[in-house]
């Protein structure tokens, strides 16, 4: 497998952990190694020249506040592992990996594998339960024949360069746990049982509120599920449950990851990249999110009332919708770039309902609409509530003037307006239809050449960085995700597909 990170490629929240360790900053107790090939459980466990060989010894060891447990890079373990304890504020318990001086440059994950592993029902290959503070690093946890990481009531949990793939329910769900922090992870082709709707990274709670969630610089992909959108689709991260009472997730930030190819593309409406049903408020902030399935993101639903940001995300050929709600909270959506130019999509902008009071400012929704779906936005009824401005449209098949404009939902085709009738039924104003003029699509460049109309077009909401990190000045920003810069940087996903 060619992952996208190795053993040697250890993140920086990977390499504080350690440093804080060599450094005293984190006071480890012990520090344990496991082999898979040349341990032995009757060994001390504690170099390297001596480790043991099995997760079940690591399960029945009561380890203390602070312990660094180290896996070997390379080795595959076929056992499940239950986490036996955590750690405290100042003294977090690590799971991570090791790799031996003589071993090459660069080695895979210590990997976790389930094949033909009983799974007890509401655990995982990998399972957390109760314990706290505890950083999971540089590990691979696939095929499992339930989900891959289950962690339930384990606030302070740190999530870092993991692996899970190919595992039939979720890659990895969390429930109940504040304070949690999942970075530069990867969720890629799990979903694989048919039976029910699964995610690659599922975040909820069944009980208390849960707060402090970020989700950010990871690679989630590919987890395809089923071909019906209420039983059995796969989504790339779902936050909440479908459920009453409402799950409440509060102060969770998704930003800056990778989002493609989820949901079954054999049905257009079977799976979203960002999806969930809770209130609560959620930020989703500066991810390159394409090809999706139903959506590049959607959150809500009925009687749902949570507070969303959709800020300098770059939406790009996601079927059915680029992104949209349903909510009676707060939604900002500012500064997206939403673009679909194949003739197979279904071509819709930005889709919403609910009662909720929406502010729609400084996008740019560049589409290719098809006879059905094809509108830059679908407005439901009930959805008055909306302020929209200062947002440049672009309909790659006609160009100014057709009838791409939908109030109302999709059953009401009548409702369909020219850009004139929808600024007046909407009250869009400052907007514009016109060629927003990008460097290169077909490269995968988004950014704005120097004669773009979306230039120093957009009205200030106050945001500081757009999508590829640039600084937005204080006054008229650009429109869509891209603040123009010399020279301009493209805007590519990491390289796709290579994470196993």
């Amino acid at each position: 497998m060619n992952r996208l990170f190795s053993c040697t490629n250890i993140t920086r929240t990977g390499m504080l952990v350690m440093l804080l360790w060599l450094c005293g900053g984190i006071a480890m107790a012990a520090t344990y190694y496991v082999d898979a090939n040349t341990g032995k459980d009757s060994n001390a466990g504690t170099a390297s020249d001596a480790p043991w060989q099995t997760l079940a010894k690591v399960q029945a060891t009561p380890f203390a506040p602070g312990d660094l447990i180290l896996l070997h890079c390379g080795s595959i373990w076929h056992e499940r592992l239950v986490i036996p304890a955590g750690g405290t504020e100042d003294n977090p318990l690590v799971i991570g990996a090791y790799k031996v001086m003589t071993d090459p440059a660069a080695l895979p994950r210590p990997a976790i594998d389930g094949q033909g592993i009983p799974i007890p029902q509401h655990e995982g290959l990998v399972t957390l339960s109760g314990k706290a503070h505890i950083t999971l690093l540089n590990l691979e946890i696939a095929r499992s024949a339930g989900d891959g990481l289950v962690a339930d009531r384990c606030d302070n949990l740190s999530l870092v360069n993991i692996l899970a793939h190919d595992n039939q329910c979720h890659g990895c769900q969390i429930a109940d746990s504040s304070h949690l922090q999942v970075e530069r992870c990867e969720f890629c082709d799990n979903c694989l049982d048919h039976t029910a709707q699964y995610a690659g990274l599922r975040v909820t709670t069944w009980h208390a509120p849960i707060s402090d969630i970020r989700i950010t610089r990871c690679q989630i992909h590919d987890n395809a599920g089923g071909p019906d959108i209420w039983q059995n689709c796969g989504n790339g991260i779902y936050l909440g449950a479908d459920v009453r009472p409402r799950p409440v997730l509060r102060n969770v930030v998704v930003e800056r990851n990778a989002i493609y190819r989820n949901g079954n593309f054999a049905q257009n409406q079977a799976g979203r990249g960002i999806t969930g049903t809770c209130d609560g408020d959620v930020q989703i902030l500066r991810n390159d999110i394409h090809d999706n399935a139903s959506a590049g993101a959607y959150l809500g639903g009925d009687a749902v009332t949570v507070d969303v940001t959709f800020a300098y995300n770059l939406f790009r050929n996601n079927h059915l919708r680029g992104f949209g709600w349903i909510t009676d909270g707060t939604v900002h959506a500012y500064n997206n770039t939403v673009y679909s130019g194949d003739a197979k999509l279904t071509g819709l902008g930005i889709e919403f309902a609910g009662h909720g009071t929406f502010v729609i400012k400084n996008n740019l929704l560049c589409l290719l609409p098809d006879a059905r779906y094809g509108s830059f936005f679908a407005v439901h009824a009930g959805a008055a509530k909306a302020v929209i401005a200062h947002n440049l449209y672009w309909n790659l098949k006609g160009g100014a003037g057709a009838k791409v404009y939908l109030w109302g939902d999709f059953h009401e085709m009548g409702n369909y307006l020219d850009f004139s009738a929808w600024a007046r039924r909407a009250g869009d104003a400052g907007s514009r239809e016109a060629d927003p003029k990008f460097v290169n699509t077909g490269a995968g460049n988004f950014t704005l050449q120097a004669t773009s109309p979306a230039r120093n077009a957009g009205a200030p909401v106050g945001l500081t960085i757009d999508f590829a990190g640039n600084p937005v000045p204080k006054g008229a920003p650009d429109i869509g995700a891209f603040q123009h810069s010399k020279p301009a940087s493209p805007a590519r996903s990491p390289k796709q597909g290579s994470g196993k």
